[in-house]
């Protein structure tokens, strides 16, 4: 097991993409179905072939800290380990197979890790930077719906998800009743704050600018 800071590990993922990319970066998955698998792409954009090996881990955030725990024998990934050709690309199977009853959405972390290889005659000055690229998988049970309920507390606004799926906030759009009349916008407006996707039983708050930080009260419309 391992703790990860939830800001660090967003951030060094964006920070080191340089080497090579992934989509997508998060994957919506069901326990059982069609929806139980999907692909990931690599594209290697170094002068170099990269050798790139898949791991899994469930998620459990615990005081804004995500605790990482081994999830491997949960997931099916074809191929787990492969060789990306300079310029090239290569696709990842990735099924879902435990058998564990989920009654919410449960997130996974599949991380893609560079392995070093053996270059002959390398200079011993040279330093290799190997990438390791964080992606999100929210596994959730067929038939499960997210229930968003928005309020104004504190002149800020607050989200939560009271389903038992995970919310996508991008979904969202909001009428606040300001002292100037109502303002209609959408999520847009507030990505930069928070992350895309909400879980079951968690809440996100966000500041208010402008016309809407004297909002006293707001409505949502969620269309999935």
């Amino acid at each position: 097991m391992k703790r990860t800071n939830v800001l660090l590990l967003m951030i060094l993922t964006s920070f080191f993409a340089n080497a090579y990319e992934v989509s997508p970066i998060y994957q919506l998955l069901e326990t059982v179905g069609d929806k139980s698998q999907s692909t990931y792409t690599i594209k290697n954009i170094e002068h170099e072939d990269i050798v790139v090996e898949v791991f899994v881990y469930g998620v459990e955030i615990i005081n804004g800290e995500e605790l990482l725990t081994s999830a491997d024998k949960e997931f099916l990934v074809l191929p787990p380990q492969a060789k990306v050709k300079a310029g090239g690309y290569q696709k990842f199977r990735i099924r879902y197979l435990s058998a564990q009853a989920l009654d919410q959405t449960k997130p996974y972390r599949v991380v893609f890790k560079q392995i070093k290889l053996n270059k002959p005659q390398q200079d011993v000055s040279e330093v290799e930077m190997l990438i390791d690229f964080s992606t999100l998988a929210y596994v959730s049970p067929p038939k499960t719906e997210a229930k968003p309920i928005a309020w104004i507390e504190n002149d800020q606004l607050v989200i939560r998800n009271q389903g038992q799926r995970v919310l996508d906030l991008g979904q969202m759009t909001f009428e606040f009743k300001t002292e100037k009349g109502n303002e209609s916008t959408t999520w847009e407006r507030f990505a930069n704050q928070a992350g895309l996707y909400l879980l079951p039983g968690y809440n996100a708050t966000l500041s208010l600018d402008g016309e809407l930080s004297n909002a006293q009260a707001v409505e949502i419309d969620y269309q999935p």
